[in-house]
């Protein structure tokens, strides 16, 4: 039996250096602290449960051990809420703090003037725990990680049967009069189920990590990294999705082409972080005239385009002669310098029947041109233009 205990020791020591190494190699990630702080923890409390067994009078030292695991346990289901919420409060850490030291007192307690259904008591707080931890695992689900989701929750699951088995012997059984903790089958079936926890715990958190990591990547791949916009790669895949649900339902959109007047003359006289800051302003100020399942991607340099889902061409040119006339009146403030901003904007209407995503766009962009060579500030429509694209 002894081995068994040591046994658990040795586990949750490696678990608690492999999530301390992974939580160095993701600083950000500071889940995998607590994570690493469960291992030790847990570690730690079966280590001295194991130097206890050949002496069961060791009342300080059975509660000590105990109350380690329980507050290993704890310290999992702060490494998943973190994982999940983003942060946990200190308010919210400093609770759990009151609550390991009061279940260390009362544990001490009920073992120097035994108190049978105790042990159902500590039994139920980890199955408690275990739900908690199902709860925040949920919180990840998304169709990458369902599978991890899902599987490593059942096991969890089974885990809180099993426990609840544990607590029903405790009230309501024939065991209720006896220390469980020192049964050699309910002590074997807490180790294995101890152990098992931790371990798919750690191989979930690491691939949900992985997974995380994989979604930023991909998210990073389609943003532009100054505005934080959709970039242009992202946006023609976009443009192309829509375009061939156009032409499968005739459905109609629009397409706006926004260019900022005299852009250049903006980093000459006042440098690239006066220019970058007045696309950063102007991309906000478009974002926030766009509907629900609008798309605003920057399109390059000083140029924006928007995607109008179900807009005609003559909603369109009212919504970009609003959007026109909102960074008119708004300027930028440079070093003590007031830099007003204007923008020519072009607008082209998708006709399923004879467009394409590029023909769409170029006519947008022709009419742009056409804006700004009328003398900026203004909106053009692509119904206006002549001759092919």
């Amino acid at each position: 039996m002894q081995i068994t205990f040591v046994y658990a020791f040795l586990t949750f020591l490696f678990v608690g250096f492999v999530s301390f190494f992974m939580w160095r190699a993701n600083r950000e990630e500071f889940a995998f602290g607590y994570w690493a702080g469960s291992g030790f923890l847990q570690g730690a409390g079966w280590g001295v449960f194991a130097l206890t067994l050949s002496n069961p009078f060791t009342v300080f030292l059975h509660s000590c051990s105990v109350s380690l695991i329980f507050a290993g346990h704890v310290s999992s289901y702060l490494a998943l809420a973190q994982f999940a919420l983003g942060r946990i409060g200190r308010r919210q850490i400093g609770v759990w703090v009151v609550l390991i030291a009061t279940f260390a007192g009362f544990d001490l307690v009920f073992r120097i003037y035994p108190f049978p259904t105790w042990f159902g008591v500590v039994a139920l707080a980890h199955a408690i725990l275990n739900l908690l931890m199902v709860a925040m695992l949920l919180r990840e689900r998304r169709p990458a990680t369902n599978g991890i989701v899902y599987a490593t929750s059942t096991v969890y699951l089974l885990i809180v049967v099993a426990t609840l088995q544990k607590v029903y012997d405790v009230f309501f059984g024939d065991i209720g009069t006896a220390e469980i903790t020192v049964q050699a089958n309910v002590n074997s079936a807490v180790v294995l189920s101890a152990t098992m926890a931790v371990m798919v715990g750690t191989v979930a958190l690491s691939l949900l990590q992985f997974s995380r990591a994989a979604q930023r990547l991909n998210q990073l791949a389609g943003q532009d990294p100054l505005t934080g916009l959709m970039n242009r790669r992202a946006w023609r895949a976009v443009i192309e999705k829509e375009c061939s649900r156009a032409k499968r339902t005739g459905a109609r959109f629009s397409i706006l082409m926004i260019d900022i007047d005299n852009f250049r003359q903006v980093n000459d006289k006042y440098g690239q972080a006066a220019g970058d800051r007045m696309l950063r302003i102007t991309g906000g100020t478009i974002a926030a005239q766009l509907r629900t399942g609008d798309t605003l991607s920057r399109h390059g340099g000083e140029e924006f385009v928007v995607f109008l889902v179900d807009a005609r061409e003559p909603g369109a040119v009212g919504l970009a002669e609003r959007i026109r006339e909102t960074i008119a009146v708004s300027s930028i403030n440079w070093e003590g310098n007031t830099v007003s901003v204007t923008c020519s904007v072009g607008v082209a209407e998708f006709d399923p029947a004879i467009d394409t995503a590029q023909t769409v766009v170029a006519r947008a962009d022709k009419a742009m041109y056409l804006a700004k060579s009328q003398g900026h500030n203004r909106v053009i429509a692509g119904s206006v233009l002549s001759g092919d694209i």
